[in-house]
């Protein structure tokens, strides 16, 4: 109430929900147009922050055409980044988390080798770049390693795939520092049916 004694006029709460789902409609609306779902992947959510960035709504929406060849530029670009950045993460770990479970699984008893073997391959496949910054950091000999022999122990018992990680050699096989590209073919050829 005010000082007069009357009480505001609210608004009925009908009108206040329909316009709540009016908003919700044009959202989802809004998302759809822009390509993306309502659930990102980080790779997502990186390009949907290039998008912002580099791009306004009017050319999203007049020059659609044109702008999706311009959201897979983001794609790309958001990929790479991710990239980078993991590997800045691992830099950051004292000692690296992926060096330490490699030299774990090289000197693993037999009784837990399959539980390492098994984290070596999840590991792999969540982020490859660590793993073969690992590979290069920690393995002297690629025939010889207890850990990558468990690794590709593990990779055949999944029927040898691992499409994470051969995406990942293939890419780094071609392009990179010479080092770093030898140890990618070096890894593409132990795996099986790759030669």
């Amino acid at each position: 109430m005010d000082a007069v004694g009357f009480e505001p006029e609210k608004p009925p709460r009908q009108s206040l929900q329909r316009l709540v789902a009016l908003a919700l409609s044009l959202a989802l609306v809004a998302v759809m147009l822009l390509g993306f779902d309502t659930f990102l992947t980080a790779v997502q959510n990186v390009a949907f922050g290039l998008m912002v960035d580099q791009s306004s709504l009017s050319y999203r929406l007049f020059m659609y055409p044109w702008w999706r060849k311009f959201q897979k530029q983001h794609l790309a670009q958001s990929a790479e980044m991710l990239v980078k950045l993991g590997n800045l993460g691992s830099v950051v770990e004292d000692p690296p988390a992926n060096e330490k479970m490699l030299q774990v699984a090289a000197a693993a008893p037999a009784e837990v080798q399959a539980v390492c073997a098994r984290a070596l391959f999840e590991m792999a496949e969540l982020s490859p770049e660590r793993f073969a910054n690992g590979v290069r950091a920690q393995v002297k000999d690629l025939q010889a390693d207890p850990a990558l022999k468990l690794y590709f122990e593990e990779l055949g018992r999944r029927g040898g795939a691992a499409p994470q990680v051969e995406r990942f050699l293939r890419k780094f096989a071609t392009q990179g520092e010479p080092e770093e590209r030898q140890l990618c073919r070096d890894l593409l050829a132990r795996f099986p049916g790759k030669r």
